[in-house]
C-alpha cells in the first residue's frame, strides 16, 4: 500500500478550490482558505476552534445539529441539504452543504467532513428559470385570449385576470378609452375581479402623459404623496404602469402591483413585450369592429336601395293610377259651375289627388329618384301640410301644440325635402314618447340674425331666418348619444324601429338649404331640435314662376302614345278640348306604323318614356329617321332625369311627370310648337 505524505495531503486540502472543513464535537478542527472566505473570514485561524453552528443563522442551527446527530447515530454516512450561512457573522446567504461522517476509531474522535458552496448564483438562476416559466405560461394564456373573438373590454378583463394569476402579482388593473370614447376600467386580485382598491391614478396619468413605462420599486418612488400611504397600507412594495397604444395614441394603461420589493426589475422587459401584443390585440379588435360596422352599413345601404327601388316602382304605378283621377276631376271642375252642388264634392276629389301627387313626390325622393329643384315656397304651408299628414300616425296619448307664424315668408327650397325633415323629426319625437305619452311642440317664427345670435350660429350669414322648433317631452338623450345622432347609420333604436339614416339625411337637407340644425336634450326631460333656414328677401319673392296663359291650339296633329288606355283617353280629351287634333295609340309599334304612312302630317309627338317592347327613346329614334325636325314631349311616371345631350339628340323639348294637370300639358305643348315654328 502506498504511503502518502501527510504534508502533501494537508497542502492539497488547504489549496482545494472547494470550501471544505473538518468538524468534531461542533468545533472546526481544520478548514481551507476557500471555506474561511466563504464565511467572510480573512484567514483560516479566525475560524479554527470556532463553533460550527455559529456560522449559521439562529433559526437554522437546530436543523443542522439534528442532521449531525442523525449521522452520528449511524443513520447514514452522508447528507446533502440547502440552508443559509452567515457572512461575517451577520449577513445571511444561501448555502449548500454536504456532510460526511467518519466514526471514532482507535482513540481518534468521530469527525464530520464538511463541503460548502455559496448557492447565491444557483438561486438566482432558479429564480430566473421560475420567472421564465411564469412568463411563458403568461404569454401562452394571453395569446390564447388574443385568438378569441371578443370585445375590447372583455378582452382586457381576461388578459388582466390571467396576468394577475399566472404572473403571481397581487393587484392588476387597467384603464382604457374605448373606441366609442367611453372610459372602462377593471381590477383583479389573483384572477378575481374586484370593485374598489388602492390605486395610483396619478402614476397612470403620468404614464399616459410621458408615453412610457414607469416602475416604482420603493417607498420613495411612489409618485403621489396622498396615494403613497394607502398603497403601503395595503402592503404594496413595487408597481409598474405600462402605456397602451392604438394608432400611436395612448389610450390607457396596464398597472401591476406586488407586495414583494423590486419585483419588476426582472419582469419589466417581458411585460413590455406582452403589452405590445396586447396593443396589437386591441387594434385588431377595433379593426374587426370597424369592419363589421362597414359590413352592417353596406347591408343597410343595400336594403335601403332595394326599398328605394321598390318605392320607385310603386310610385310609378301609383302615378299611372292617379293621372286619370286627377285629370278627369280637373276637367269636370272646368266644365261645372261653382254654384253646382256637386262642385265642392269634385273639388275635394281634386284636392285629394293633388295631395296624393305630392305624397308620390316624397316617395320618389325617398327612392333617390326625385329631381330636387329649389323654388320659393311658403314654409308655414309645408309645416301645416306635414303635420296634417302625420296626424293619423301620432298616438292619442301625445298632445300636439302648434304655434305657426302665418306671415313667416318664403324660403328657397324643395318642398318634398322639407316635408321629409319635418316628418322625420316628428317621428323621432313621438317614438320617444309612445310608451309614456307626452307633448309634441312645433313652432315656426321669423327671426333676425343679429350680432348676439351670430355668436350662437357663427356658420350663418346675417339676415332674416325662419326658425322651426320641434320639441318633445320624451326620454331625452345622454351627451354621448347626442354628439353622434347626425352620423350616418348611428341609431339607438331596436331592430325594426330605425335605420340610423334619418337624422343624417335631415342634417344633409338642412345644410343643402344653407341652414343649420341644433339639438338640445336632457335624459328624462326631452329633446328640442331647432332649425334655421334663410328667408328670401321680399323683393325676390316675385321672381318665381308666373301663371302662364293657356293658349288654344290650331288643330295641329299630335301623335300620342302611352301603354295605359285610360291615360291616352284623358290626355286626348285635354288636347282636343284645347284645339288640337290627336291620334292616340297604346303600343309603340302601331304608332310607328301609322307615322310612317304620312310623317309630314304630324306637328308633335307625345310618348311615355317606359313602353313595353319598344321604349319611348327607341320609338323617337325610329321617327327621327323619317322626321329629324319633329319635336317631342316625354311623359313618365318615374322621376328619371334625361341629360341635355339625350334631350337634344332625340329632339325632346319637355319632360312631364305624371300625374298630369291640364294646364301643365297644354302650356308645354304650346311652348314646344311655338319654338318649333320659330
Amino acid at each position: 500500500m502506498i504511503q502518502l505524505n501527510p504534508q502533501l495531503l494537508q497542502q492539497a486540502f488547504m489549496n482545494n478550490s472547494d470550501s471544505v472543513a473538518i468538524v468534531s464535537e461542533n468545533r472546526h478542527l481544520i478548514c481551507n482558505h476557500s471555506y474561511a472566505q466563504l464565511f467572510g473570514m480573512d484567514s483560516v485561524d479566525q475560524i479554527i476552534n470556532r463553533s460550527f453552528t455559529d456560522c449559521f443563522p439562529q433559526e437554522e442551527r437546530n436543523d443542522i445539529l439534528a442532521i449531525l446527530n442523525l449521522l452520528e447515530s449511524g443513520k447514514g454516512t452522508k447528507h446533502l441539504f440547502k440552508t443559509r450561512g452567515l457572512k461575517n457573522g451577520s449577513n445571511p446567504f444561501p448555502l449548500g452543504l454536504s456532510v460526511s461522517f467518519s466514526p471514532a476509531d482507535q482513540g481518534h474522535p468521530s469527525l464530520f467532513l464538511i463541503a460548502a458552496r455559496d448557492n447565491s448564483e444557483l438561486l438566482n438562476m432558479e429564480e430566473e428559470l421560475e420567472q421564465y416559466r411564469r412568463s411563458l405560461a403568461l404569454i401562452k394564456q394571453c395569446h390564447q385570449i388574443l385568438m378569441e373573438d371578443v370585445g375590447e373590454q372583455i378582452f382586457l378583463d381576461r388578459i388582466t385576470s390571467v396576468i394577475s394569476t399566472a404572473g403571481h402579482y397581487d393587484l392588476t388593473w387597467y384603464s382604457l378609452e374605448k373606441d366609442d370614447g367611453n372610459l372602462c376600467t377593471g381590477s383583479f386580485v389573483r384572477g378575481d375581479k374586484i370593485i374598489g382598491s388602492a390605486r395610483s391614478l396619478h402614476l397612470s396619468s403620468q404614464v399616459m402623459k410621458e408615453r412610457k413605462t414607469i416602475v416604482c420599486d420603493n417607498r420613495e418612488s411612489f409618485l403621489d404623496n396622498e396615494e403613497r400611504e394607502s398603497l403601503l397600507d395595503e402592503g404594496y412594495r413595487s408597481m409598474i404602469s405600462l402605456p397602451l397604444f392604438a394608432d400611436e395614441n395612448v389610450i390607457g394603461t396596464l398597472n401591476i402591483y406586488s407586495k414583494r420589493p423590486n419585483t419588476f426589475i426582472g419582469d419589466r422587459e417581458n411585460l413590455e413585450n406582452l403589452v405590445e401584443d396586447i396593443c396589437h390585440g386591441i387594434q385588431s379588435i377595433r379593426l374587426k369592429h370597424k369592419q363589421r360596422e362597414l359590413e352592417t352599413q353596406l347591408l343597410q345601404a343595400q336594403k335601403m336601395e332595394t326599398i328605394g327601388t321598390l318605392a320607385g316602382g310603386i310610385a310609378h304605378d301609383f302615378n299611372n293610377i292617379m293621372t286619370p283621377i286627377l285629370g278627369y276631376s280637373e276637367i269636370i271642375l272646368h266644365k261645372m259651375s261653382p254654384d253646382d252642388p256637386l262642385y265642392s264634392y269634385n273639388q275635394h276629389i281634386f284636392n285629394g289627388a293633388v295631395r296624393a301627387k305630392e305624397l308620390v313626390k316624397q316617395i320618389l325622393a325617398f327612392s333617390h329618384k326625385e329631381n330636387h329643384k329649389k323654388e320659393p315656397v311658403f314654409l308655414d304651408k309645408i309645416v301645416k301640410e306635414a303635420l296634417q299628414l302625420m296626424g293619423s300616425l301620432i298616438p292619442k296619448t301625445i298632445s300636439i301644440y302648434k304655434h305657426i307664424c302665418h306671415h313667416c315668408g318664403k324660403i328657397m327650397g324643395d318642398s318634398a325635402q322639407i316635408h321629409q325633415v319635418i316628418a322625420n323629426l316628428c317621428t323621432n319625437s313621438f317614438q320617444a314618447m309612445e310608451e309614456m305619452g307626452g307633448s309634441l311642440t312645433v313652432e315656426l317664427e321669423k327671426i333676425s340674425l343679429d350680432s348676439e345670435l351670430k355668436k350662437q350660429y357663427p356658420e350663418l350669414k346675417p339676415g332674416n331666418y325662419a326658425q322651426l322648433i320641434i320639441a318633445d317631452t320624451g326620454q331625452g338623450m345622454a351627451p354621448e348619444v347626442r354628439n353622434r345622432i347626425f352620423e350616418p347609420f348611428y341609431t339607438t333604436k331596436p331592430v325594426g324601429k330605425g335605420t340610423g339614416l334619418g337624422l343624417s339625411v335631415v342634417h344633409g337637407i338642412v345644410s343643402n338649404h344653407n341652414g343649420t340644425i341644433h339639438v338640445e336634450s336632457r335624459e328624462g326631460i326631452g329633446t328640442l331640435f331647432k332649425i334655421l333656414l334663410p328667408l328670401i328677401p321680399e323683393e325676390k319673392v316675385s321672381l318665381g314662376k308666373k301663371e302662364e296663359k293657356v293658349e288654344e291650339g290650331k288643330e295641329e296633329i299630335i301623335l300620342l302614345i302611352d301603354d295605359h288606355r285610360d291615360i291616352t283617353e284623358l290626355l286626348k280629351i285635354m288636347l282636343t278640348n284645347s284645339g288640337y287634333t290627336v291620334q292616340s295609340f297604346n303600343d309603340s309599334q302601331s304608332a310607328l306604323n301609322r307615322f310612317k304612312k304620312s310623317p309630314e302630317r304630324f306637328s308633335l309627338i307625345i310618348t311615355d318614356l317606359f313602353m313595353p317592347e319598344i321604349s319611348g327613346l327607341v320609338l323617337l329614334k325610329e321617327i327621327q329617321k323619317k322626321r329629324g325636325d319633329l319635336p317631342a314631349i316625354v311623359i313618365t311616371g318615374h322621376e328619371e332625369n334625361l341629360t341635355e345631350r339625350e334631350k337634344n339628340h332625340y329632339n325632346i323639348s319637355e319632360v312631364i311627370h305624371k300625374p298630369i294637370l291640364r294646364n301643365t300639358l297644354i302650356q308645354a305643348v304650346h311652348r314646344t310648337l311655338s319654338e318649333s315654328d320659330s
